[in-house]
């Protein structure tokens, strides 16, 4: 007498293997250097105009969020036999595991801080130094891919004439696993510090940027559910329904 196994897998969530897009650099200032003091040519010399300071550097652009993890399927199964034959009859219900999301982004570069405009001895004393702008700060990394939702075993039935002697072996019905969250991305470079005015310092770097936000695991499934009955002259001689679970 033959024997039987059936098996019934859903497919697996497509999991996120490409790192995000990264955040664009910031863009490079415009009129950023400060403009240079003056003072009178004659002695004693004045102060007529303070140099001005570098503007500070453009923050980066943050990375957008990465790509969650595909959601994992299960299916549907129906058999009916007017009349069997066998004495092992098995069978598997396997949802489909969820997909792993991706890694975050890095975020863009910040831009350089300008440069300080030359300060004039004669102004030197009354307003000091200038400086040059600070760095711009690195933009955000972006946030981590959520992991694919896990699909759910079947509720299997299965109704037999009792005439029949049938022995079942494993019979089998479980959930897929959720997916893993992604890496969240890295923050991005700070920009340089602009000249200062003396020709030879420079002003501090910008803040590097902050890693993205973390991803989620996926969602948990039923894992379903084996019934099976004899019955009294059924039409018949077996039938197997699996069913999957809405929720």
């Amino acid at each position: 007498m033959p024997s039987y196994m059936i098996t019934i897998v859903g497919k697996d969530g497509k999991s996120i293997d490409t790192p995000g897009k990264p955040g664009d650099d910031a863009k490079p200032l415009v009129d950023g250097d400060g403009d240079a003091g003056t003072q009178t040519d004659r002695k004693p010399k004045k102060c007529t105009k303070r140099a001005t300071d570098g503007k500070p550097g453009n923050t980066g652009g943050s990375a957008p969020p990465a790509s969650n993890g595909g959601v994992g399927s299960a299916y549907e199964f129906t058999l009916k036999c007017k009349t069997y034959s066998g004495t092992v009859f098995s069978l598997l219900s396997h949802g489909g595991s969820g997909g792993n999301g991706g890694t975050g982004g890095t975020g863009g570069k910040g831009g350089n801080g300008g440069k300080a405009g030359l300060q004039p001895s004669a102004c030197m004393s009354e307003y000091g130094d200038s400086s040059g702008g600070i760095g711009g700060s690195g933009g955000r990394g972006g946030a981590a891919g959520d992991g694919g939702d896990a699909a759910p075993g079947g509720f299997v039935t299965i109704n037999y004439d009792e005439t029949l002697k049938i022995n079942f072996e494993n019979l089998h019905s479980q959930a897929g696993q959720p997916g893993q969250a992604g890496d969240a991305g890295e923050g991005g470079d700070p920009g340089k510090g602009g000249l200062n005015g003396d020709g030879t310092s420079y002003a501090s770097d910008g803040s590097a940027g902050r890693y993205g936000e973390q991803g989620k695991v996926g969602k948990t499934a039923n894992p379903g559910s084996i019934s099976v009955k004899s019955k009294t002259k059924p039409d018949n001689q077996l039938e197997c329904y699996v069913v999957i679970p809405t929720s």
